[in-house]
């Protein structure tokens, strides 16, 4: 969702986009993303995502020059925003986290417990 926020506000600088549409596309994407994880999961995949693209530095480093560049072009707000999420993104709560709540409902278990049921058939001593 980070890097999509990035991107929309760096086209916000060559067109003129309402906030619905820079706060609205990350969130979309997000939710078709968490989506596509859930039914499609792929621990290596999302392993080297998370050490790589998706680690706190590296979403902090291009947040700041994210920042930088939008600042440069007088988009004040705009920057301050994409160096905040970029240096504190750890802080936010993604949609997608919210929505495998959702979809783990019928399972009876937190959704980390579906992760691991679904993809290693492991039976929980709680289970019924």
């Amino acid at each position: 969702m980070t890097y999509v926020f990035y991107a929309v506000a760096i086209w916000s600088t060559y067109e003129s986009l309402s906030w619905l549409w820079i706060i609205g596309i990350p969130i979309i994407l997000n939710i078709i993303i968490g989506i596509f994880n859930w039914y499609f999961y792929n621990k290596k995949i999302v392993r080297i995502l998370g050490l790589t693209l998706f680690h706190p530095y590296v979403i902090g480093f291009f947040g700041i020059i994210v920042g930088i560049f939008l600042f440069l072009k007088s988009q004040i707000l705009l920057a301050i925003i994409s160096a905040f999420v970029g240096v504190f993104s750890f802080f936010f709560l993604e949609v997608h986290i919210l929505l495998y709540s959702l979809l783990a409902g019928k399972y009876h278990m937190h959704p980390k417990y579906v992760f691991f049921k679904r993809f290693y058939e492991h039976k929980f001593p709680f289970e019924n």
